[in-house]
């Protein structure tokens, strides 16, 4: 994030958590609330029947256990047609990534996974959805280089990028040790994204957000598993932290979502970044959200208005049905001003904590 206000606020509390933190093992109960996705495997195996498999374009004698090169061989298939299966085993990418196209279908298979050659970059893409349209992505399994990264800085490597694209639909995603961000939604240009749909994402171990919402009108995050974020702030499982005053947040959309051991909070809200001179409005939805053992299941920074005064933020967020077991702190809400935000929920705890919240933000 371009804002580092927010993470000068946090550095002393977050560096002596670290000193303890540890990434625990995943259990497979925290996939019990994740949606049934048959409607989605019968339109998979439709767009397998006439997909171009990616295998073709591999020289002769080609190595199945992710240490050889084929990023420009399956570019090249994604390049030239409009559905394409990958290789049913590792493939290594290098720091190019994959970029998908227009009106396109990305299939992974059972064994399917692309890896990103470790590197020293500060920012890298592995899937690039960037500023396209009407794109599917099936079951992707993609590692990142966080424990072979060639350097110590930057922040920006990320899984599955999706900035600036509009009506993308991404089914059972896996993103594994980032340097960055599991998936990154967001602006491309002036452009946000636009009808996003992320369908039972399991995000573990990336460095600094399983996912982060920067900009975005209509994005659904549907029963998402996002565990053991670490490494580098703000090491939350999502984030939703628009960067500047241009930046749009409108009917987001969190479902089911599942929160385990990150390292600062379960889901984190940051607003600040949205002053300016411009009034904005905020529409965010949290329903039925389990954290379980990250330091902080909820966490929400409204502004500071140091320097807009005058500035207006509208809207809403609602956070119903929590479970939050083990977390060491429920609630973390910054002293800060919510502006004309209207904060509501079902929980009567929240609701106590929200109203106690208001009484004391500074003015």
């Amino acid at each position: 994030m371009k804002n580092k206000l927010f993470f000068l606020i946090i550095l002393f509390s977050v560096s002596m958590f670290s000193q303890d933190y540890k990434v625990l093992p995943l259990n497979s109960t925290l996939l019990d609330k994740r949606v049934n996705i048959n409607k989605y495997y019968k339109d998979y195996k439709k767009y397998l029947k006439t997909a171009y498999y990616a295998e073709k374009r591999l020289p002769e004698n080609f190595i199945k256990n992710g240490t050889v090169d084929y990023t420009k061989n399956i570019q090249d298939a994604i390049n030239e047609n409009e559905i394409v299966v990958l290789p049913n085993f590792p493939v290594l990418v290098n720091i190019k990534g994959l970029k998908l196209r227009n009106n396109s279908v990305l299939l992974f298979q059972a064994k399917s996974k692309i890896i990103i050659e470790p590197n020293n970059l500060t920012n890298y893409e592995i899937l690039n959805v960037n500023g396209v349209k009407n794109v599917k992505v099936y079951f992707p399994n993609i590692i990142g280089d966080k424990y072979k990264h060639l350097s110590s800085t930057g922040e920006w490597g990320f899984g599955i990028s999706i900035r600036g694209a509009k009506d993308v639909l991404i089914i059972e995603p896996k993103v594994y040790e980032t340097w960055g961000d599991g998936i990154y939604i967001g602006k491309l240009g002036n452009e946000c994204s636009e009808r996003i749909n992320v369908v039972n994402a399991l995000i573990n171990d990336v460095r600094r957000n399983g996912i982060s919402i920067t900009c975005g009108t209509d994005i659904n995050i549907l029963s998402p598993v996002l565990s053991n974020t670490n490494g580098n702030n703000p090491k939350s499982g999502l984030d939703i932290e628009p960067n500047t005053n241009d930046d749009i947040i409108e009917n987001i959309n969190i479902l089911n979502p599942v929160t385990f051991n990150n390292e600062w909070s379960g889901i984190l809200v940051v607003l600040q970044g949205l002053e300016g001179e411009i009034n904005k409005k905020v529409n965010i939805n949290i329903e039925n959200h389990t954290d379980i053992k990250s330091k902080n299941a909820f966490s929400l920074q409204g502004l500071v208005q140091n320097k807009h005064k005058n500035f207006i933020l509208e809207g809403n967020i609602r956070i119903n049905e929590t479970s939050y077991l083990k977390s060491k702190n429920e609630f973390y809400f910054y002293t800060s001003n919510l502006s004309s935000v209207k904060m509501e929920s079902s929980n009567k705890t929240i609701s106590d904590k929200i109203d106690s919240y208001k009484k004391n933000i500074k003015k």
